[in-house]
C-alpha cells in the first residue's frame, strides 16, 4: 500500500538531500496516524457514521497542496483495509473540492475507463477540470494534484462542492435574497460552508463512505481571520452529530476553539513555499513573471518527485 511505501524511505537519509520533502512526509503519515486512530476510536465506540477530514490549506502553498495530494493517496489506497471491518474496504471514499458545483463535464465517461471508475461522471468531471476549466497559467501544482484524483477515480468519488458564482464571482444564489454577495465576508463563508457541507454528506450518504474528505481553505476548517468558529465546516458538522477530523497545514493560523485532541491535527515546520505568480492574470499578461514563477515551482515539483523516488504521487 502506498502508506507503507512512504513510511519505508528513511528520513534520516531522507533530510539530508531534501530537507523540506522529508518534513512534508513527516506531516504527511502523522496526519495519516491521527486520522486512522481517530476513526478506529469511533469504530470502536460502535459508530459508524462517517469521519468527515477537513483539510485545510492555503491555497497558493506548494508544500501544503503537495501533503493533501499524498495524504489523500495514502487514505484511498489504505481505504481502511487493515483498521476497519472488511465490507468498509469496499466502500469508497469522498473527496470534496472547493470549486462551484457548475464546473461539470457534458457527459460522464464512455469508454473502457468508465466501466472501472467508482463515478463515470465524478471521474469526467475531474478530467474536464484538469483539461479544459483551467488556462495555461493555472499552477504546476494544482495540475498535479487533479492528474493524482485522476488516477484515483477507482478508489473515491469526487465533488465540487462550493456554491456557483457569477460572472463576476461573487455568489450566484438565484432568487435568494444573498444572491451576488462577496464569497469572503463571513456571511458568504458561511453560507458556503453551509453548501459544501450538505453536499459532502449527501455524496457519503450515497455511497455509504466511511471517510469524506472536504479539501479547503483553511479559514473554512474552524473559523479564522474572515470567519467567526461558529460558522467553521467542523462546528455545522459537530451540531449535527457528525464525526470531523481538522487538518490544518497552514500552522501559523489553526483555530482549534471547540475541537478535542483527537479531532484535530497541526502541521509542523510545513515548508513555506508559496506560488509567487499571478494565477488569474489572462494570457500574454506578465507572461515573464508567470514564466519564471513557473520555472522554480517545476523545479521544486522535479525534486521532490526525485526525492521520494517511487513514492511520489505524481
Amino acid at each position: 500500500m502506498y502508506i507503507s511505501k512512504l513510511k519505508d524511505i528513511n528520513t534520516a537519509e531522507l533530510r539530508n538531500t531534501n530537507e523540506e520533502a522529508a518534513h512534508i512526509l513527516h506531516n504527511v503519515i502523522t496526519a495519516y496516524n491521527a486520522i486512522i486512530q481517530r476513526k478506529q476510536q469511533l469504530t470502536k465506540q460502535g459508530d459508524n457514521k462517517p469521519l468527515y477530514v477537513l483539510l485545510g490549506e492555503q491555497h497558493d502553498s506548494v508544500s501544503q497542496k503537495i501533503a493533501g495530494t499524498l495524504l489523500i493517496k495514502c487514505l484511498s489506497e489504505t481505504h481502511y483495509a487493515e483498521n476497519a471491518p472488511a465490507d468498509a474496504a469496499h466502500k469508497p471514499i469522498v473527496a470534496a473540492l472547493e470549486h462551484p458545483i457548475t464546473i461539470k463535464s457534458p457527459t460522464p465517461l464512455n469508454d473502457e475507463r468508465g466501466n472501472k471508475v467508482i463515478c463515470s461522471q465524478s471521474a469526467a468531471n475531474i478530467d474536464h477540470l484538469l483539461n479544459a476549466h483551467f488556462s495555461k497559467n493555472t499552477p504546476l501544482t494544482m495540475k498535479y494534484f487533479q492528474m493524482a484524483l485522476s488516477s484515483m477515480q477507482h478508489r473515491l468519488t469526487t465533488i465540487f462542492s462550493d456554491v456557483a458564482r457569477h460572472d463576476n464571482r461573487t455568489l450566484n444564489l438565484p432568487n435568494h435574497a444573498d444572491d451576488g454577495i462577496d464569497p469572503r465576508n463571513e456571511k458568504g463563508l458561511h453560507i458556503r460552508n453551509k453548501h459544501m457541507s450538505a453536499a459532502l454528506q449527501k455524496e457519503a450518504l450515497k455511497h455509504d463512505a466511511p471517510l469524506a474528505i472536504q479539501v479547503c481553505g483553511q479559514a473554512h476548517v474552524n473559523g479564522g481571520e474572515f470567519c467567526c468558529q461558529k460558522y467553521g465546516l467542523a462546528n455545522i458538522y459537530k451540531s449535527a452529530s457528525q464525526n470531523t477530523f481538522c487538518v490544518f497545514w497552514e500552522e501559523s493560523c489553526p483555530n482549534t476553539f471547540g475541537l478535542t485532541d483527537n479531532e484535530f491535527f497541526i502541521s509542523r515546520n510545513m515548508p513555506e513555499r508559496y506560488i509567487s505568480y499571478n494565477l488569474f492574470t489572462k494570457d500574454g499578461q506578465n507572461i515573464n513573471e508567470n514564466q519564471t514563477g513557473y520555472k522554480l515551482e517545476d523545479q521544486y515539483l522535479q525534486d521532490f518527485t526525485k526525492a521520494l523516488q517511487g513514492a511520489a504521487p505524481f
